[in-house]
């Protein structure tokens, strides 16, 4: 409960300080433990399989009344701070799943502009591939759960034609 205080706090301040007195700030908060301690906290606690956001693990994660003031601190402080976007760049994959979620909290939302945030080039990179990966992964689902679908319905696809089984079938039976 302290800590939620805390993050909420320094997420709010963090956005009203000038440039020096920010990074003096940053630097405080980094050796205090704080990025770390919540680094830490979403690596422990967010679900590591990808689209089954609906499940329970998911579920009782995203409801955690910590996560948005995490996300929201996790951002701030990253901002134009090296050593803190090298430390958060351990959990983009993490981070990335968080994006894909859709709360009532803005979660989802919260956690796409802590990707944002990392503009170190390298860091960007591993975003954009992780982003890549995700929608690459979302479209073979796709594509599986359409094959088996059409499966049902006596439909399938074979060298991109569409071909209806059932009315080969009763075509046969006609010759």
């Amino acid at each position: 409960m302290i800590l939620d205080i805390i993050f909420c706090f320094l997420a709010k301040f963090l956005l009203l300080l000038n440039y020096s007195l920010g990074l003096t700030l940053k630097d405080i908060i980094l050796e205090s433990g704080l990025v770390n301690a919540a680094i830490d906290y979403l690596k422990e606690f967010t679900p590591t399989f990808v689209f089954a956001q609906h499940s329970q693990d998911w579920d009782s994660f995203l409801s955690k009344p910590s996560l948005t003031y995490i996300l929201r601190f996790l951002g701030g402080v990253c901002i134009d701070h090296a050593i803190c976007q090298r430390l958060i760049a351990q959990i983009i994959p993490q981070i990335h799943l968080t994006e894909k979620a859709t709360t009532s909290k803005g979660i989802g939302s919260l956690a796409e502009n802590l990707l944002n945030n990392l503009t170190s080039e390298s860091f960007r990179d591993e975003v954009i591939k992780s982003r890549k990966d995700t929608d690459s992964q979302m479209i073979h689902l796709a594509q599986a759960f359409k094959e088996r679908s059409l499966a049902e319905l006596g439909i399938s696809i074979a060298n991109g034609k569409v071909c209806l089984q059932v009315l080969i079938y009763f075509i046969s039976l006609l010759i």
